[in-house]
């Protein structure tokens, strides 16, 4: 089961049975208070405050059922030259791997 939580802003929880995965936590100022958090992977797309609050968060090995990959862009339209740059992230869930 794939349980996603939305916590304030861009930030968001994603959890499985196996692991947790946080993305683009904010500040405080936007509601949702971070204490001490513990997940699997830690996701910022971009390092702004609205973004990147990560000092409590603390990041434990992963299992590998998630799959992160990458894609680099632009947070405007001018190449990165008003906003900076930004990372999408592509999350893919891990359903089924055997070998026979």
């Amino acid at each position: 089961m794939l349980k996603i939580t939305h916590l304030a802003h861009a930030g968001f929880l994603i959890e499985n049975d196996k692991e947790s995965l946080i993305i683009d936590p904010a500040d405080n100022s936007f509601g949702y208070e971070y204490k001490t958090e513990t997940v699997n992977y830690l996701l910022v797309s971009h390092n702004h405050f609205d973004h990147n609050n990560i000092e409590n968060i603390k990041v434990e090995d992963n299992v590998g059922s998630f799959v992160i990959s990458k894609i680099d862009s632009y947070h405007d339209k001018e190449q990165g030259n008003l906003r900076g740059t930004n990372i999408i992230h592509v999350i893919e869930r891990k359903i089924l791997e055997f070998a026979i």
